[in-house]
């Protein structure tokens, strides 16, 4: 699968390249005071590619998304449930809303209202989001716990979302707008 689980090939997405370790000339061995030993330099290469797209505007919709992505990512999986509670919560946040951008606003508002990110968390978090619902610890999470409740809550009101982690560099209109 290719990172963030795109199908196709993207002009924002690459396959990820060999990356030989231990990189020649590395040594572990424990070096003396004043002594030096190789060096290992480390280059990160990326592309940006601004995102920001105002759907709420005449025109400013992104190219239409091809359609057995958009049924993919509606529907339930292993790890994405919209059955049960998560279909429960989902409903109560959209109920009557007929606009998916609203819909999505909606959810992405309730989200914001009723958790935060913890950082006590471990990692990621574990985006266990039926687990968040039935116990009704929404309040904390980190990243995976966060995205994955609005993937869930998106799907099961049958909007087509997904989970994209990436490297974020500015722009987009200067970042952390909101409306």
């Amino acid at each position: 699968m290719r990172p963030g689980g795109l199908i196709g090939t993207t002009n924002w997405t690459f396959p990820p390249g060999p990356v030989p370790w231990p990189p020649r000339g590395a040594s572990d061995r424990p070096r003396g005071a004043g002594e030096s030993g190789p060096a290992v330099e480390v280059t990160t290469r990326f592309a940006t590619r601004d995102r920001m797209v105002d759907v709420t505007r005449p025109g400013g919709s992104p190219a239409p998304e091809d359609r057995a992505a958009l049924a993919k990512y509606r529907e339930s999986s292993r790890l994405v449930r919209t059955d049960g509670i998560v279909k429960k919560t989902s409903q109560q946040i959209t109920k009557g809303i007929d606009n998916d951008v609203e819909k999505a606003r909606g959810i992405y508002e309730w989200i914001v209202d009723n958790t935060f990110r913890d950082p006590k968390v471990r990692g990621c978090g574990v985006g266990d989001i039926r687990a968040m619902l039935e116990t009704g610890n929404l309040l904390g999470g980190k990243c995976a716990d966060l995205n994955a409740l609005f993937v869930e809550l998106a799907r099961a009101a049958g909007l087509p979302a997904r989970d994209v982690y990436g490297v974020r560099v500015a722009d987009s209109a200067t970042t952390t707008r909101t409306t």
